[in-house]
């Protein structure tokens, strides 16, 4: 019985290296395992990965393979096909739902774009920049994507990794930077390029810290502004509340005016009849 499994495991192998999807169909229906793998490590979908088969690809997509399976390297089918440059393969395995498109092989641990732009495959460049892989991941060095292009002078890649934010200057565990390694190698349009990015993006950064800080002036002059009027309306409603007190003052001076005059006369009057009192006896 174990023999007649792994005759149908190695029957399924070839027929996905020839194309033969009728024969795949009928060894998946006797219950193969659709994630099995060659003698040299292989899945099915890395098979077909590298024989460019996007009809194979398709199909055993369509029947649910393990998008992220590994040959012995750690290499999955999107490295696979980013490596040999298969847009189409790289277009369909983009738009599963689950795919790993930072997965970083064994050996270098090297991930998909790394391989694109070592190879010049401008287009994959492109399409893994705007999914949600970060433009200067690191390889087991610490070389980014930009760092692989700029080595080998490939201008397009060096292009569109710049104009998704890739860091010229972005050095690896051996201190060196895209920009220094362009410079050993002799890549002097590379070099140039990056230049001009590292001009530009200081640019922008002194207009954004420029922007910040008239935006914290502003914040601080209407901070400032709000407790002058807070301030003067204080002092206007001290004002006012002295004013009050000032003119019941007064009022109270003038009552206590008015009451000492009723007394003077009061006292004028009891002296006039003490003295007619005094003088009649």
């Amino acid at each position: 019985m174990g023999n007649q499994i792994s005759g149908q495991k190695k029957e399924l192998c070839e027929a996905v290296e020839k194309g033969d999807i009728q024969s795949v169909t009928r060894l998946l229906e006797m219950q193969v395992d659709i994630n099995t793998r060659d003698e040299d490590g292989d899945t099915l979908l890395i098979k077909a990965c590298w024989k460019k088969n996007k009809e194979m690809v398709e199909f055993l997509l369509a029947k649910s393979v393990d998008v992220n399976g590994t040959d012995w390297r750690g290499c999955t089918a999107l490295i696979v096909s980013a490596f040999i440059g298969s847009e189409e393969i790289t277009d369909l395995l983009l738009n599963v739902k689950d795919i790993d498109v930072m997965k970083k092989d064994d050996i270098l641990g090297i991930t998909a774009i790394h391989y694109a732009a070592q190879n010049n495959h401008v287009t994959i460049v492109e399409r893994l920049s705007s999914c949600s892989v970060p433009v200067d991941i690191n390889d087991n060095d610490g070389c980014t994507p930009l760092w692989w292009a700029a080595m080998d002078g490939h201008v397009r890649c060096v292009d569109v990794l710049l104009k998704h934010g890739a860091s010229p200057q972005h050095e690896n565990k051996y201190g060196g930077s895209p920009l220094e390694i362009a410079k050993q190698w002799g890549r002097s349009d590379v070099v140039e390029m990056m230049e001009e990015a590292i001009r530009l993006r200081s640019d922008v950064y002194v207009e954004r810290d420029m922007s910040i800080m008239r935006h914290q002036y502003e914040e601080k002059i209407a901070e400032l502004q709000s407790e002058v009027e807070k301030k003067t309306e204080e002092l206007r409603q001290s004002s006012l509340v002295h004013e009050i007190e000032v003119t019941t003052l007064r009022n109270e001076i003038q009552e206590k005016e008015k009451e000492i005059r009723r007394l003077r006369m009061s006292a004028a009057d009891r002296v006039g009849q003490a003295h007619t009192l005094f003088t009649w006896f």
